[in-house]
């Protein structure tokens, strides 16, 4: 195996693209481009990612975190003047850690599609419903023409 493709798969265990990999491997744009046909095919791949450590133990820990995400949230804190209200702390810079359910979403979605519990395909297909164009109307304006309508008539 040559240096390049060494280096290829060094990248590839470091998180980046095939793309990336490929280039900072040094090989050309076209071949970059490509490295998923060419690359990623010849190698076994799963035995180097047990040697890095990532095996179906170390997905599960993740996945276990990533359903219990947290981000932190900048929040003031509150403190009572000489007259008792209360005033924003100028020197607060205080962080909290909130639910992340956008984060945790995800990671329950792509558990569910990886033991294949849900299909990975849209729940909604757009092409057999139909779209109705809802006009808003000031209901002044409609017991107008409602006169002009009985007056025509």
């Amino acid at each position: 195996m040559n240096v390049r493709r060494q280096l290829y798969k060094k990248h590839r265990l470091s998180g980046m693209s095939a793309y990336q990999a490929a280039i900072k491997s040094g090989y050309s744009h076209n071949t970059a481009k490509n490295a998923n046909k060419y690359m990623e095919k010849c190698g076994n791949w799963e035995s180097l990612f047990v040697k890095a450590g990532i095996d179906d133990i170390s997905l599960t820990k993740l996945i276990q975190e990533g359903l219990y995400a947290m981000k932190p949230i900048a929040c003031d804190v509150f403190i009572r003047d000489e007259n008792g209200v209360l005033k924003v702390n100028k020197n607060s810079n205080d962080w909290i850690d909130y639910e992340d359910w956008q984060a945790r979403h995800k990671f329950i979605m792509t558990t569910l599609q990886l033991l294949n519990k849900i299909e990975n395909k849209p729940l909604i297909n757009i092409e057999n419903h139909q779209h109705k164009t809802i006009i808003f109307r000031n209901p002044e304006c409609l017991r107008e023409e409602e006169d002009a309508n009985s007056r025509c008539s």
